[in-house]
């Protein structure tokens, strides 16, 4: 798992961990040119006010998606071109993103599949820890190890 840690300028500081899978930080990480450079460096903005703290309970930014086992939430990259993240809580704070989606591809196929497959890396990295179901407030919270201050 690959920690996103953006760069902080002052008055910023690390209020939620988000952690991604690395087909997720290549994806996140990617440069690209022209456009694409501009594309990226805004879905690392978007990924940077979640991990600053800022108000993501709604469905805009984080959704909770509605499946059988519960605690799953996509991240809604609404720009162009829209995709989804999606991953779930490990504990207050905590964000695991397991798989990324092109929207268009989701429209195609349907969210079971992909919820499937979310599913699937999660218990591959985390065999006996489901998906944190605490209310929405609480998971928003600042995290808290014994690193942080």
């Amino acid at each position: 798992m690959v920690l996103f840690e953006p760069v902080l300028v002052r008055g910023e500081a690390y209020r939620r961990r988000l952690w991604l899978h690395p087909a997720v930080a290549d994806w996140v990480y990617t440069q690209g040119y022209g456009r694409e450079a501009r594309y990226f460096d805004d879905v690392r903005a978007f990924l940077k006010s979640f991990v600053t703290g800022e108000d993501f309970d709604d469905d805009v930014k984080l959704k909770e998606l509605k499946t059988a086992r519960g605690g799953w939430y996509e991240f809604r990259i609404i720009f162009n071109p829209q995709t989804r993240i999606f991953g779930a809580f490990i504990g207050q704070g905590d964000f695991v993103a397991v798989l990324q989606q092109d929207r268009r591809t989701l429209d195609r196929s349907s969210f079971a599949p992909s919820i499937f497959r979310a599913e699937q890396i999660w218990q591959g990295l985390f065999p006996t820890d489901r998906p944190a179901k605490e209310s929405r407030d609480f998971l928003l919270g600042e995290f808290f190890d014994d690193n942080h201050a």
